[in-house]
């Protein structure tokens, strides 16, 4: 056990907590492609009690990482040991409410997915989501959306653990347009994300974009209705698109700015589709995505999109920026 272990196992002996930890974690066993080393620590912390004495208790020791992870599928874990805690948030953060005021909140850890249904049984049109994977929290951390729409456009605040070399808290903080940008978000001192609200909805309509007898039908179903069924058909054209259901953390590289080709389309004009080193492949059904389709390794998918970002920059001069986050390299 590293000092780093220790020090961790010292602080969670005699607490709830200790019975969520597993020392010397298998990081594969909990991402989406697969693949990873092994950490110090993966705690999952189910009670708000918890965490504000877990953060209290390490905060001082700056020699103990910490990293928050959600769903663990945007995430490249590196290869080897990790000397990190890796920190889940359930139970208490795993939530959705609708208050009186008919504003919407839910906790970091809830599945974004099961999000979008519940908020459209409130007539909340979050449609623009369906199909991608992860956390309520993750999504905001990554403004996950699409080109045009991410999804911090509809936060209000968020209460998230405040850190810095000084002092731990909790702090809740309205959120505005100088906080993202596309897939980018940042909060001064925010060490962890737990809860979100939401901004009111004052009008709800049914923005649907079928033609005909088509919508004539869909404009007559009830709001919540419209909004699911726009669900099903966003999920329906990710399904035909993307290679879902495969080991892969969506999208690896971020579209470049200023740029009318997507990442996808620009990995594809250099011929990448079908690429493989090792079993790390880039997918035929979409350029963007990199798949493990066997036992391929993270360094083997560290390799093959860096050989991608290379040929790209040589032949367009342009830098593919990570989408994917890179933890340990």
């Amino acid at each position: 056990m590293t000092e780093s272990a220790g020090k961790i196992k010292n602080i969670l002996t005699g607490t709830n907590l200790l019975d969520n930890a597993e020392f010397d974690f298998n990081l594969s066993g909990i991402a989406s492609l697969g693949a990873g080393g092994r950490c110090a620590c993966f705690l999952k912390v189910e009670r708000r009690s918890d965490l504000a004495m877990l953060v209290s208790q390490i905060a001082p020791d700056s020699s103990i990482k910490c990293y928050p992870v959600g769903e663990c599928t945007n995430i490249l874990f590196n290869e080897g040991y990790l000397d990190i805690l890796v920190i889940r948030l359930g139970g208490d953060f795993n939530y959705f409410n609708c208050g009186k005021n008919g504003e919407i909140s839910a906790g970091a850890s809830l599945n974004l997915q099961k999000f979008l249904v519940l908020a459209a049984m409130h007539g909340y049109d979050f449609s623009f989501l369906a199909g991608i994977p992860g956390t309520v929290g993750g999504a905001i951390i990554g403004n996950s959306g699409t080109q045009v729409q991410g999804i911090n456009q509809m936060v209000s605040r968020i209460r998230y653990i405040y850190r810095d070399s000084k002092k731990v808290e909790e702090k809740e903080i309205n959120i505005n347009s100088s906080n993202y940008s596309y897939r980018f978000f940042e909060v001064e001192g925010l060490f962890l994300l737990t809860d979100i609200v939401f901004k009111k909805n004052t009008d709800h309509p049914v923005k649907m974009t079928a033609a005909g007898a088509e919508k004539d039908r869909a404009l007559k179903l009830p709001v919540k209705d419209g909004i699911l069924e726009k669900i099903r058909k966003n999920i329906k054209i990710k399904k035909r698109n993307q290679p879902l259901g495969l080991k892969s953390a969506g999208c690896f590289f971020k579209n470049p700015a200023g740029i009318a080709k997507s990442a996808a389309e620009i990995i594809d004009c250099c011929g990448f589709k079908g690429f493989r080193f090792g079993d790390a492949i880039v997918s035929e059904k979409h350029a963007n995505f990199i798949i493990n389709s066997g036992s391929a390794m993270s360094r083997d998918i560290h390799t093959l999109s860096e050989i991608v970002r290379d040929h790209v920059m040589k032949k367009y001069k342009i830098d593919l920026k990570y989408e994917v986050r890179l933890v340990g390299f």
